[in-house]
This record gives structure tokens, C-alpha cells and sequence, in this order.
């Protein structure tokens, strides 16, 4: 199948996809490995194994309405392997092939591909043969969970100095693209001095692995104070000129402010205090609600409506 898929003229027409950014998040564990030095000798079988990246798209279409080809974005990949972690190499950079019914099989496909580790390389490819898993070519159209155990055959492997790993596949996982709308909006907010009450809505990518999430505030008063803040609970209690939507202790995110047009944008980086570490500690499986506290005229402060994100691996 690979090399029938390798050998495919170039046909390149327009994808239905629109233009963006697609995560995507293969999940496994370590079945054997012969591999004889460098970070990943001695990862014993049972270790977790994950490999996210996003993909740009529209990709390019190398078989009418049944293959795919997608870039993937090399900032953004990362082969974790029990805490060991490898990043693409930039002279190959990996790509992501979306099979649908070709001739017969559905599938994901990562082709044989250097990594950044000297000596080590990597391979990931699914295939279903039945053609049930897939109706599109247009990743964004194949949004969602996969257990391995859909695919017939999972070729996974990473190769290294003396030998390889191989890979259990647990799930895949296709996300919304990361400009999509992602959580849900709670609670109320009162007018501020624009006339409106400010609204908080979450863009991006559920995933704490890919942590891509931008929380945008608007209707806000110009070039005022802004910073938000999350917490466990939801509550509705008033708050200054507002109502506070989020109990259970506050966690604050670095302050900024609106700009000219009212709108207060953050991105929320897991990487860093306080979501990455101690008791507030954003982590797979759990939820956390968030609201913009801002300043108003004459001294006042006033807040946002909340949203709240249930986040996955």
C-alpha cells in the first residue's frame, strides 16, 4: 500500500478544507525496543508514547477524493517517549497523509522520516481495510477520537542506534482547527461604561499536549486594566460593578489591557505558572472556568461573563 500510494501522479486541485492550523495527537505505549543508546535506549514496554503536531491546511490532493497530503508545522511537533522528547528534522520535515478508500483502505500516514536525534527516525501509518473509518480526504472533516483498535494494521515505529521501538497505538485524535470556538460560556455580565457587558470566548484546542488556546474578551472600555483569572467552581455572586462566575480559590494570569477597540486577547500558555505546576496545575481530564477582570471609569471595576474548558490529553 505504501509504495502504491508513493508512486501516485501528483494531482494537485483545491482541498475543501479552509485555511489553518489542524492538531493532531497519536497516543501509545512502548511494545519492545532494541534501541542501544541515546534518550530513548532503556524505555521499557508500558511507556507512554505520544506524538502531536499541527498540520497546515488546505494540503495537497495526490488522488481525487482519496488521498491527501498535509505539512506538518515543525514548530509544533514533538515525539515524547516517557519524558524523552525529539522534535522533526528541518531538512525532511514529516508530512500527514488522509487516506479515504484508496483503493479499498481508509488511513493516517507518516512516512518514513529523520529526527532531530542523530541516527534516529521515525514512522507512523494506519491503515482500516475495510474503508469504514474515513468519508473525507479534508481533515477537517475527520475531526475526532479513534481507538487503535479500528485499524487492521498500525505500522508505528522509532528507529535508533541498534535496533527500534515499536508502538502500541492506544487513540488518535484529529482536533478542530485552532482558530475553532472551543468551550462553554456560563453566567452573566453586567454594562460597562461602552455600553455593553463584556463576553469572554475561548478559540483553540481542547488538548493540554498541543496548548493552543486564546481567551478573547470584548465589548470591553478602551485602554483599560484587564487580566484573566481561573478557578474550579461556578458561581454567580456580585463583584464591583459586576458579578463574579468563578469560586473555588483564583489563579491570575498575566495582566495586560484593552485595546482602542475594546478587546482584550490572552493566550493561555501551559507551559508556565500557574498552570503548569502546584495545586492549579491545568492537567488532562479536568475543567477549569475563566473570566476577565478589567477597570472602568471613575475607579470602578467590572467583569467579563466566564467560560469554561474541559480539557483532554
Amino acid at each position: 500500500m505504501r509504495f502504491a500510494l508513493l508512486s501516485l501522479a501528483l494531482f494537485t486541485a483545491p482541498s475543501v478544507a479552509f485555511a489553518g492550523h489542524t492538531p493532531v495527537v497519536f497516543a501509545g505505549t512502548v511494545a519492545s525496543n532494541s534501541i542501544t543508546s541515546g534518550p530513548f535506549a532503556g524505555k521499557a514496554p508500558g511507556t507512554p508514547v505520544r506524538l502531536s503536531f499541527q498540520v497546515t491546511t488546505p494540503g495537497v490532493i495526490t488522488s481525487p477524493n482519496q488521498y491527501e497530503d498535509y505539512a506538518v508545522d515543525l514548530a509544533t511537533f514533538e515525539l515524547d517517549i516517557g519524558g524523552a522528547v525529539a522534535g522533526p528534522k528541518a531538512s525532511s520535515p514529516p508530512s500527514l497523509g488522509v487516506q479515504d478508500n484508496f483503493p479499498v483502505a481508509d488511513g493516517l500516514h507518516m512516512f518514513f522520516a529523520p529526527l532531530s536525534l542523530p541516527s534516529h527516525a521515525f514512522e507512523c501509518e494506519c491503515h482500516e481495510q475495510t474503508g469504514t473509518i474515513f468519508n473525507s480526504i479534508a481533515i477537517q472533516q475527520t475531526t475526532g477520537t479513534y481507538s487503535g483498535a479500528l485499524f487492521s494494521l498500525v505500522d508505528w515505529n522509532v528507529f535508533g542506534p541498534g535496533g527500534q521501538i515499536g508502538v502500541v497505538l492506544n487513540q488518535v485524535t484529529i482536533h478542530p482547527d485552532v482558530a475553532s470556538p472551543l468551550g462553554t460560556n456560563y453566567c452573566v455580565s453586567n454594562p460597562n461604561s461602552s455600553g455593553f457587558p463584556a463576553l469572554i470566548a475561548a478559540s483553540g484546542c481542547s488538548s493540554v499536549g498541543i496548548n493552543a488556546i486564546t481567551l478573547t474578551t470584548t465589548q470591553m472600555p478602551a485602554n483599560k486594566s484587564a487580566l484573566v483569572f481561573y478557578g474550579p467552581n461556578a458561581i454567580q455572586t456580585p463583584f464591583g460593578a459586576g458579578v463574579l462566575c468563578i469560586g473555588g480559590g483564583f489563579n491570575r494570569l498575566a495582566p495586560g489591557a484593552s485595546n482602542a477597540s475594546g478587546v482584550y486577547a490572552r493566550v493561555l500558555n501551559l507551559d508556565v505558572p500557574p498552570a503548569s505546576s502546584g495545586a492549579s496545575q491545568i492537567l488532562p481530564g479536568s475543567t477549569w472556568r475563566f473570566q476577565t477582570w478589567f477597570r472602568d471609569i471613575g475607579g470602578t471595576t467590572n467583569l467579563s461573563n466566564a467560560t469554561a474548558i474541559a480539557f483532554t490529553l
